[in-house]
């Protein structure tokens, strides 16, 4: 596609380019601001009435908010060029980042689900807004580390558009497209962006996309009705949790699916932590996803061990009166005067060597024991009357005469060999002797300065993508020093302590990751700017918890 001219935007080259549209990197003159300019290809425009659509929805998403969303800045049509401007993203895509890895880290996979199911949460649960495109190239990491998601809000738009072109397409790319959406059904919710999310953490952790030989129509009937190999078997590294949260956000039936992103949330935090996922497993078959017969066996293994062991309950004994008699007791013959004797059973006999070794147990006499702890009654009694009565008075609790006569009343009943001795009057001063000095007053601390800002991190106007760096140390670091942040903000706006105190674990977790990578870090890479910036929001949040703020 040529370079689009479109007034108010200086295009300064090519991002990507896809079926439905081309993004350009793009500068918005009005503004002097970096956007991702997305054009729309012609041959989805059949009608004003499109046009006028496609406006309506792109100003409805421009309205949503969220720190991991890619904001939308503007939409419209310049001379049959219908396109949209949206946030530019100095990073990169996941789809480019698997396309030079091939696979990404189990830990650095399950990071980047946990980000875009944040995302997809809070606007599904403030706006009920799908996503209905979840795929790796549609998840982008900044240069600071943090996950971002394009095209919320608008997807959805492009894929009826082109649906108006061929009554046969489907929104939605095929190899991530949940089975409601292969059969076209119109009543989609957040359980179609689940199953996509699956797909795509699939992607990730084995390099492989789900059902890769297959595209179009061919992917969307083996997404209804076929299976994609199971994700240990492509990559032996992935841990049997893992694989087990992928099968349960794959479930074919959206019935049986997760039904919120709440409950996604904690499974990854469960599976992140090196627990199972929480409630039932999916049998074998339900998922999209094959569970090899090995892990099969060890899934069977993990789910016994979770379950609690139960206690035999022990058979209660028959009564004496019933004539039944307890076990390990049995009958000798009767004697000559027609008696029974009960003889007890025992399993081994008891030599007289040992028993003449084993110690015997001692016995105390009812009476002393009783003697005993009266004595450690009274004493304890005796104990707490002398601490209370012996104690000086305070300043704020004078004592009470009841308690003074108490006092006078211990002592004179104390033998004179152990009753201590009156104490010593003071010495009367000279005359001559100068009065003390008043003692002087403490000199009142000088007031604390007023907590200096966080000062932001200079981003360069035209980053690169290799400013970035994917190592999963530091894109945690920078995503706990981004929440940080957000949540000083957020305490400078409520003054509530209680969110104060959230700031400095996470300051101290993203320093110990930032150092932990300084030495591998590229030139670049600001590691030191981002510990400095750790310590100075620690020092903000103190001096605002020691000055009241």
């Amino acid at each position: 596609m040529q370079e689009p001219t479109i007034s108010g935007f200086e295009v300064l080259g090519k991002i990507a380019e896809g079926g439905m549209a081309t993004v350009w990197k793009a500068k918005q003159t009005s503004l002097d601001r970096l956007v991702a300019l997305k054009v729309l290809n012609t041959g989805l425009i059949k009608s004003e009435a499109d046009i006028e659509r496609f406006r309506r929805e792109a100003q409805s998403a421009a309205r949503l908010r969220h720190p991991g969303l890619c904001q939308i800045y503007d939409a419209g049509e310049a001379e049959g060029t219908v396109f949209y401007a949206m946030e530019y993203v100095a990073g990169f895509s996941v789809g480019d980042l698997l396309k030079r890895k091939g696979d990404l880290p189990e830990k650095q996979a399950l990071m980047i689900a946990y980000g875009v199911a944040t995302v997809l949460g809070a606007i599904w649960e403030k706006d009920q807004v799908i996503h209905c495109d979840i795929k790796p190239d549609n998840v982008l990491i900044d240069q600071d580390g943090m996950i971002r998601v394009t095209d919320l809000g608008v997807a959805r738009i492009i894929g009826h558009m082109a649906h108006n072109v061929d009554s046969d397409y489907i929104v939605g790319t095929p190899n991530y497209t949940s089975p409601e959406q292969a059969r076209g059904a119109d009543d989609l919710d957040c359980r179609t962006d689940i199953y996509a999310l699956g797909a795509t953490l699939y992607h990730m952790v084995t390099g492989l996309i789900p059902f890769a030989d297959s595209e179009g129509d061919d992917a969307l009937e083996r997404q209804i009705g076929d299976y994609i190999a199971d994700p240990q078997t492509l990559n032996p590294s992935v841990s049997n949790e893992t694989a087990l949260l992928i099968e349960k956000l794959m479930i074919k039936d959206r019935n049986a699916r997760y039904r919120d992103w709440k409950e996604v949330l904690k499974d990854i935090e469960e599976v992140r932590a090196g627990r199972l996922p929480r409630g039932d497993l999916p049998p074998s078959g339900q998922s999209t996803v094959s569970r090899s017969e090995e892990r099969e066996a060890i899934t069977a293994r993990a789910v016994q061990a979770m379950k609690p062991k139960t206690l035999k309950p022990s058979t209660p004994s028959a009564p004496a009166a019933s004539g039944a008699l307890k076990p390990g007791v049995k009958i000798r013959k009767k004697t000559p005067t027609g008696t029974p004797t009960i003889k007890p059973k025992l399993k081994r006999p008891v030599s007289a060597s040992y028993a003449e070794r084993a110690p015997k147990k001692v016995e105390w006499p009812a009476t002393l024991q009783m003697t005993l702890l009266l004595a450690l009654l009274v004493g304890a009694a005796y104990g707490g009357t002398f601490w209370y009565v012996g104690r000086p008075p305070s300043a704020a609790e004078p004592a009470e005469p009841v308690v003074a006569e108490a006092r006078e009343r211990v002592v004179e009943e104390t033998p004179a060999s152990i009753r201590p001795a009156a104490p010593r009057p003071e010495p009367e001063r000279p005359a001559t002797t100068a009065p003390r000095p008043a003692p002087r007053p403490a000199p009142r601390p000088a007031p604390r300065p007023e907590p200096e800002p966080l000062e932001p991190v200079d981003e360069p106007e035209e980053a690169s993508e290799h400013e970035a760096w994917d190592h999963p140390d530091y894109v945690e670091a920078m995503r706990l020093l981004r929440r940080a942040d957000r949540t000083f903000q957020e305490f400078l706006e409520s003054r509530d302590q209680q969110v104060l105190a959230r700031v400095e674990p996470d300051c101290r977790r993203a320093i110990e990751l930032l150092e932990s990578v300084r030495g591998e870090a590229p030139a670049q890479v600001r590691v030191g700017e981002r510990i400095r910036q750790s310590y100075q929001l620690i020092h903000n949040a103190r001096q605002s918890r020691v000055s009241g703020d």
